[in-house]
């Protein structure tokens, strides 16, 4: 009997543990192409009024090799900021401050950039959404993957994270809230300690 309950209280907390992770939206941004232009429109259920886009555009090398993609305006009613990234690089507070910029509109700082998308060659943008000054608990982290296969840019995948802690570009893997995973597992030793600790009572 004791058995079951130690097990039914692991089982709890192992529940528990999973709830801790971040949850991961996919398909989060869309991507629109026009033979001149182009724009960007992240689409986050969860954040309710939060999403935001950036236009611009497109110009292509004569010999197919590359476009280019050239950002001229976008939303300003939400602070948001987009980066060129690679594969696996971290999208978090910190590489929104140090990452190499696509557009940024962010109260009063707004800056417009381009990138270049090479031929067949996976192109990452990083962005985060809303403030984390003002309102820290409602900043987002995404990634959007398009690819350039000759003659047009495509839309390939994209995912956002919603606790505000970060998510790897190119991944449906973000960053667990680090308290809540540490009192868990804590938790989980401490049960199964008992468990194996009690000695089994033998009936005379």
């Amino acid at each position: 009997m004791k058995i079951c309950m130690c097990a039914i209280v692991l089982f709890g907390l192992l529940c528990s543990l999973g709830q801790a992770f971040p949850v991961v939206e996919w398909n989060t941004v869309r991507y629109v192409g026009l033979p001149e232009s182009f724009a960007l429109f992240t689409e986050i259920p969860s954040a309710g009024a939060m999403g935001a886009s950036i236009q611009g555009i497109l110009t292509y090398d004569s010999g197919d090799l590359w476009a280019e993609m050239d950002v001229e305006t976008g939303t300003i009613g939400v602070a948001h900021k987009w980066f060129i990234m690679e594969y696996g690089e971290l999208m978090d507070a910190v590489s929104a401050e140090t990452a190499n910029p696509f557009a940024i509109i962010y109260f009063s700082d707004i800056e417009y950039y381009s990138a270049q998308l090479d031929l067949n060659q996976p192109f990452y943008l990083g962005f985060q959404l809303g403030s984390t000054e003002y309102f820290p608990n409602y900043a987002q982290y995404g990634w959007v993957e398009l690819l350039y296969d000759g003659n047009t840019i495509n839309y390939v995948s994209s995912a956002t994270e919603r606790t505000g802690l970060g998510i790897y570009v190119g991944t449906g893997t973000a960053i667990p809230e680090p308290s809540s995973l540490g009192l868990l597992a804590i938790g989980i030793l401490g049960v199964t300690w008992r468990c194996m600790s009690r000695k089994p009572v033998h009936n005379q």
